[in-house]
């Protein structure tokens, strides 16, 4: 959320939900990457395939929440758009 509330305040309100969705989606990844890659050197090799295949099957729930995220980051500086959007 703080993302979003950051990369907003000159831009508008989807930009921070898409900054939102890359962030979550680039941290979870590098996250599942290393863990995949201490999988592979300490333990059983195909152990970090399986991190690999949670990594990939999970990329879309982690992207749309850190959307929706990032658009609460957004709705905080610019309530007004949020508000313009329900009504129509």
């Amino acid at each position: 959320m703080l993302i979003g509330f950051c990369w907003v305040r000159s831009r508008t309100v989807l930009t921070a939900a898409l900054v939102g969705a890359v962030t979550a989606l680039v941290g979870f990844e590098i996250v599942l990457f290393d863990t995949a890659v201490y999988t592979a050197v300490t333990e059983f090799a195909l152990k970090s395939v399986v991190w690999l295949g949670f990594g990939l099957a999970y990329a879309l729930v982690v992207g749309l929440v850190g959307a929706a995220f990032g658009l609460a980051g957004g709705a905080v500086v610019h309530p007004a758009s949020i508000i313009r959007s329900v009504r129509r």
